[in-house]
């Protein structure tokens, strides 16, 4: 009895990342879907999901650069991927946004290093 409260505690890895890589691919898909036809008439504007504690956006700043932005609700990380074209995606820049809002605030943060890094 005492493991069903010890593993209801514990994050799931594996879970976590299958779940980020299909926001990714939903992302991806939501891009590709917009070259299709003419302008972005797939893309009506910007798009959104939520599930969980993953919420995905894209945007598009309409200088053929579309972004996908991932927040993880749980890590508090949002991962903000930029495609350029149609055949490239950059890495992700990952945002701590604890560390983001803490800085902001003039707050210091553990270990004093940086909210922000590339790739993971």
């Amino acid at each position: 009895m005492s493991t069903a409260q010890e593993t209801h505690g514990r994050f799931d890895l594996p879970a976590a990342l299958l779940w980020a890589s299909a926001f990714v691919l939903f992302g991806l898909l939501i891009v590709q879907a917009s070259r299709l036809g003419t302008g972005n008439a797939a893309f009506a504007g910007d798009s959104a999901s939520t599930i969980g504690d993953l919420s995905a956006l894209t945007l598009s700043d309409g200088d053929e650069k579309d972004v996908l932005l991932v927040l993880d609700g749980r890590e508090q990380e949002l991962f903000v991927y930029t495609l350029q074209g149609s055949q490239r995606i950059n890495a992700p820049t990952v945002v701590n946004l604890k560390d983001a809002f803490n800085s902001a605030r003039g707050t210091p943060t553990k270990g004093g290093g940086s909210s922000q890094r590339r790739g993971r």
